[in-house]
C-alpha cells in the first residue's frame, strides 16, 4: 500500500499525461484508480483488524478506541481551525 500511494503521489499523473487527455484513456485511469481504491481499503481493514487483536492483548477494547478516536476529533474541531 505504501507502494500505491507512493506512486499515486509522484508519479501516476506523470505517467499518465498522455491517457488523461483522451476520454478513453480517463476511462482506463478511473478503473485503475478505482482498483487502487480497492487494494487500499483492504489493507485498511487488515490493518484495523490486527490493531484491535493488538489491542485486546493489552486490555484495550474497541469503545476505548472510540472514544479516544473521539476525543481526538473534538481536540482538532476545537484547537486546529484552519
Amino acid at each position: 500500500s505504501l507502494e500505491i500511494r507512493n506512486y499515486l503521489a509522484h508519479s501516476y499523473f506523470r505517467v499518465k499525461a498522455i491517457d488523461f487527455e483522451k476520454t478513453e484513456g480517463r476511462k482506463k485511469m478511473l478503473g485503475e484508480l478505482e482498483l487502487f481504491i480497492k487494494k487500499l481499503q483492504t489493507m485498511d481493514s487488515t490493518i484495523q483488524n490486527l490493531v484491535v487483536d493488538i489491542g485486546k492483548q493489552y486490555g484495550i477494547t474497541e469503545e476505548m478506541i472510540n472514544n479516544a478516536v473521539e476525543v481526538l476529533q473534538w481536540i482538532k474541531k476545537e484547537f486546529l481551525k484552519y
